[in-house]
């Protein structure tokens, strides 16, 4: 990913645990996040990136994938080659990505936000105590 980021004069950088203050930064200035981990049950990291704004790619085995609209952000856990074709892709159609981006974001806040949620505990505690 280094050689091929070099190659396309993509300024890419690797992190591993940041302060909350660092992150917030990086959120900022941010085009691309990408959380692809081998085995990760869910995973808040994409859900903050995309109601940022930012077009964020993930692995199939991140189980936040069932809150995407699709799986146009999703690739093969462990394929390298997909995830770097994935990333140029989004480089290179950025507006397109930034579209799906607002979609996601716009289903991630309705219908996954606490307040959603909250609505829905209330909605199935009035059912539980009619019945």
């Amino acid at each position: 990913m280094i050689q091929t980021a070099n190659e396309y004069n993509v300024d890419i950088k690797f992190y591993d645990s940041v302060s909350d203050e660092e992150l917030y930064q990086l959120y900022d200035i941010a085009d691309i996040s990408v959380f692809v981990p081998e085995s990760e049950p869910w995973g808040i990291f994409p859900l903050e990136t995309i109601l940022g704004g930012i077009p964020t790619i993930i692995s199939d085995e991140c189980g936040v994938k069932e809150v995407f609209p699709d799986d146009s952000m999703v690739v093969e856990t462990g394929n390298i080659e997909e995830l770097s074709k994935k990333i140029l892709d989004v480089y290179e159609n950025m507006e397109h990505y930034r579209n799906w981006t607002k979609k996601a974001s716009k289903l991630i806040a309705e219908e996954y936000s606490w307040k959603a949620y909250a609505k829905r505990m209330e909605n199935f505690f009035k059912k539980t105590i009619k019945s």
